[in-house]
């Protein structure tokens, strides 16, 4: 069998990393929205393809193995990475935000603001 390519793993790798975080197969489970047994078999399929013992399982707890441990230290800088690219990506194209200035004189807004607007008024004074 050749090499496996890590590109096929990226979810079993970003689960074992939500497994680190939660420990728990219940709570990863509920965090990814998916079943109890498909994290436990993604899991186990990483723990076969890399032939290393990630996670100690017991009926009360789960904790990673020294390689479990040592591979999600260095998994969490790109995930993490990943994450602030896709939100940068994804804030770009969501609603406008910030503080709009606009320059007029006080009778362009006065029909709009009505009488005893306090934003009108700040802005007349400071004029």
């Amino acid at each position: 069998m050749s090499d496996p390519r890590p590109d096929v793993f990226w979810t079993h790798l970003y689960w074992l990393t939500v497994l680190e975080e939660q420990k728990s197969y219940t709570r990863t489970a509920e965090k990814l929205a998916v079943s109890k047994s498909a994290v436990s078999q993604k899991i186990s399929e990483l723990e076969r393809v890399t032939g290393k013992t990630l996670v100690h399982r017991t009926t009360r707890s789960v904790t990673l193995s020294e390689d479990g441990l040592r591979l999600v230290a260095e998994l969490n800088a790109p995930f993490g990475q990943l994450r602030d690219i896709f939100n940068g990506t994804r804030d770009e194209e969501g609603p406008l935000r910030g503080t709009l200035r606009v320059t007029a004189p006080v009778a362009f807004f006065a029909p709009a603001a009505g009488p005893g607007d306090d934003a009108v008024s700040a802005s007349a004074s400071a004029a």
